[in-house]
């Protein structure tokens, strides 16, 4: 299987991107780390891990190497419901589905220069499946150790 990339470094070798695996972990840590005081570290953790989900996904690889930008945000959204308790899930998917374009259902614009809040089973129907990246599933006690 090839390795998947979340973020390039403009100018520099593939070598020196960011893996998928290490940039969900390190959301899902800080995510972890700030929900936990209120009691919802696995929610963080969770949203972390799946935040990015559509990153894995054949066509944001080509678009990391070139080709046409796709949607990412909310196919994560959609896998919290396949995965997790429904009711636990709605509370997950608006955060993960609006992590770049701002809460679905607010109130007028999401951050400037996005597209203004969309309702979540609406940006829904634009989700594709997607597998989890192994080594990135959320219940996973910790991210897996690097390959010498």
């Amino acid at each position: 299987m090839a390795k998947i990339y979340a973020h390039t470094i403009p100018g520099r070798p593939k070598s020196e991107w960011e893996s998928y695996q290490e940039h969900a972990w390190n959301v899902a840590t800080g995510a972890e780390i700030n929900a936990d005081p209120f009691g919802a570290g696995w929610m963080g953790k969770a949203s972390g891990l799946l935040h990015d989900l559509g990153k894995a996904k054949p066509s944001f690889q080509a678009y990391l190497e070139g080709g046409e930008q796709v949607p990412h945000a909310v196919d994560g959204a959609l896998k919290a419901f396949e995965i997790i308790n429904p009711n636990m899930a709605q509370m997950l998917a608006y955060g993960i589905a609006g992590h770049h374009t701002g809460l679905p259902n607010g109130r007028g614009d999401a951050i400037e220069g996005a597209s203004p809040t969309t309702p979540l089973d609406v940006r829904l129907e634009d989700a594709e499946a997607v597998d989890i990246p192994l080594g990135t599933e959320p219940g996973t006690p910790e991210p897996p150790q690097p390959s010498p």
